[in-house]
């Protein structure tokens, strides 16, 4: 969401427009559940607990992009191997990146465990506070 808000111009009212990730307001930010990044998690709390979704991992989808994209499609509608290597094309990084100016500013990096380069104990600390969402969705917190 940082690197999300950063790229978008009309996000300059957010309260971590435009200041470093180490900043005390981007920090605050990620440990309020209201009007902070924990609306975010419970939202998708809910939607993971509503029986109505497929999770998909990214950390899965990176792995092995073709079986994570054939579960999902056998869970929702079963589509032929070569659709799924297909779409795993289409849909690389390389080429979202060079659909539109708007898709580049979405992606950073699509690297698993980037965050390792980016975030500190002080982040992970403050993360801690919504280790209860956060396993809820499937995620160890350490």
């Amino acid at each position: 969401m940082y690197y999300f808000v950063q790229n978008f111009p009309r996000y300059k009212c957010h309260v971590i427009y435009g200041k470093p990730i180490d900043h005390p307001d981007v920090l605050d930010f990620i440990g309020r559940v209201k009007g902070g990044f924990g609306i975010h998690l419970l939202a998708a709390v809910k939607w993971v607990e509503s029986g109505r979704s497929e999770v998909v991992r990214y950390e899965d989808l990176h792995a092995d992009a073709h079986e994570s994209l054939r579960k999902l499609s056998q869970a929702i509608q079963p589509v032929d191997g070569e659709s799924i290597r297909q779409a795993i094309q289409v849909c690389s990084v390389q080429n979202m990146r060079k659909k539109s100016n708007t898709l580049k500013r979405h992606i950073r990096k699509a690297t698993v465990g980037d965050w390792r380069n980016h975030l500190t104990e002080a982040h992970l600390d403050v993360f801690r506070v919504h280790a209860d969402m956060i396993e809820r969705i499937g995620y160890p917190v350490e």
